[in-house]
């Protein structure tokens, strides 16, 4: 390995580790201004050029991957130092160096993007965890620092800027922070600047606000993502359940008069369980368990795409190779009576997206009929 490449590999591994170490503590978020003090103007002669990324990460809550696409503003010039498995969580751009300089994050100017929790990757955490990285990035900085800006710049977007002054010399520790709505990470633009570069801090901390993200899910793509949230125009204004039985037997069935509760579920790709009750439920844990009077019921279907797939709008019959269906009525003492629908049998999705899933049902078997619609928000199972 060339000598200039390792001492670039041990900066970025000493500084990625110190971030994460920061990144890890759980600080509390912080908000406001940073106590005055007069920034350096940015250069009105910074130029910039297109790069584009892409990361890949992991939903927590129903273990889906997923990919950042990123369009970054990057000073013009500036090289990709970051190599190998590394490129697939950050990319750090520095100055090309001069004529027998060595790059070094800790001597260097350097704008890292990459994707980020700054702690345990949970979307209802995101926004406490991400606000404290200013208070973390002073606090790294130590003596002769402080906060020129840390709090919301516009909704989703979290900026901070540390000014630290050292003699004459001044450094300045630039984020911002991107977080996307459904998502369990957010994308995170950090810049440190010093010596010449440190002028460009406005202008740099500018082209970091100015990312454009999209979130994909490679199981989806993007236009099938777009016109599956165009569906959901299409979804009934509520759900419903009739329950016909061939021979009537008012001791075990259920009378569905109406949904009175619907719940629907993901928890992995390729897989959606929705709920469906005729008596009210409070929690997840009752729409399995709460115990039912005779006349009363609960309609469980299944979704599975039985391969590498999703489940999106689209008719999945009770039996197959490809995609199916499942159905199941929970009635009083506990019995499920499982649905052995034949060809005439299926349940039709008509829009789904990350968060919502709406459809009509059509069982058909020997024994019942069920017919009806359902329209759900889809919450995770952790």
């Amino acid at each position: 390995m060339k000598p200039w490449k390792l001492v670039l590999v041990i900066g970025l591994i000493v500084a990625w580790t110190a971030c994460k170490k920061k990144d890890e503590a759980q600080a509390g978020a912080g908000s406001g201004g940073g106590g005055g003090g007069s920034a350096v103007a940015a250069s009105a002669g910074l130029e910039l050029e297109a790069h584009s990324m892409e990361f890949g990460y992991s939903q927590f809550h129903d273990s889906r991957r997923m990919v950042f696409k990123i369009e970054a503003q990057i000073p013009k010039g500036w090289k990709m130092m970051t190599e190998g498995e590394s490129a697939k969580m950050m990319n750090t751009f520095m100055p090309a160096p001069k004529e027998g300089e060595t790059p070094n994050l800790f001597t260097g100017s350097s704008v890292t993007i990459s994707a980020t929790c700054n702690g345990q990757c949970l979307k209802d955490q995101l926004v406490e965890q991400l606000s404290a990285m200013g208070k973390q990035r002073l606090e790294m900085q130590g003596e002769g620092a402080k906060l020129l800006q840390d709090g919301e710049l516009q909704p989703g977007v979290l900026a901070f800027v540390v000014e630290k002054t050292t003699g004459e010399s001044k450094l300045y520790n630039v984020g911002v922070t991107h977080i996307i709505p459904g998502q369990d990470s957010a994308v995170l633009c950090e810049a440190l600047l010093q010596g010449e570069q440190a002028a460009l801090w406005e202008g740099i901390r500018d082209a970091c606000v100015g990312l454009r993200i999209t979130a994909v899910d490679p199981l989806v793509g993007e236009e099938r993502a777009k016109q599956e949230l165009a569906n959901l125009a299409n979804c009934p204004a509520s759900s419903s359940v009739k329950y016909t039985p061939k021979e009537p037997n008012p001791a075990e069935d259920p009378v569905f008069e109406s949904v009175q509760a619907v719940r629907a579920e993901a928890s992995q790709p390729g897989s959606v369980s929705i709920y469906l009750s005729g008596v009210p439920m409070a929690d997840r844990d009752e729409f399995r368990n709460k115990e039912l009077q005779p006349g009363q019921g609960v309609l469980n279907l299944g979704l599975y795409f039985n391969g590498e797939g999703e489940i999106l709008s689209g008719k999945y019959p009770m039996a197959g190779d490809g995609p199916t269906a499942s159905a199941g009525v929970r009635i009083a003492g506990g019995t499920t009576l499982t649905v052995s629908g034949g060809a005439e049998s299926y349940v039709e999705v008509i829009a789904r997206t990350p968060d919502r899933i709406c459809g009509r049902i059509n069982l058909v078997d020997n024994w019942r009929t069920i017919t009806g619609e359902f329209v759900a928000d889809i919450l995770p199972t952790r």
